[in-house]
């Protein structure tokens, strides 16, 4: 009986030590966010049905069943930013294969 009840005990230790590492990679996201001025639409720790859920002035909170991940959903840019503006669009060059199936070195395009 105890032998159950100590793994029980490490399991739900293991759960609360992978939340708050979870928590802590997930508020640095936020953080940045924030920092950088890109609003944030929710910060969610944990998948699964919603337990708990609040609004903040313009970030929803969520907290999840399983808090084995999370997330953080920013707000799209309208505007392009400007870098995107500066680089062009990069194609991608499709590259011919030799009979074993592997890209040959002819076919990589050459480094500037």
């Amino acid at each position: 009986m105890t032998v159950t009840v100590d793994v029980l005990v490490m399991v739900l230790r293991f759960i609360i030590v992978i939340g708050v590492l979870i928590l802590v990679h997930e508020l640095g996201h936020f953080a940045v966010a924030r920092l950088t001025g890109v609003g944030v639409e929710r910060f969610s720790i944990g998948f699964g049905p919603v337990l708990l859920r609040w609004r903040g002035k313009e970030t929803e909170y969520c907290l999840s069943l399983i808090p084995m991940g999370g997330y953080v959903k920013m707000m799209a840019r309208r505007t392009p930013s400007r870098a995107a503006r500066r680089c062009p669009t990069i194609r991608p060059r499709r590259s011919r294969s030799s009979r074993s199936g592997r890209a040959s070195s002819s076919s990589l395009p050459a480094r500037a």
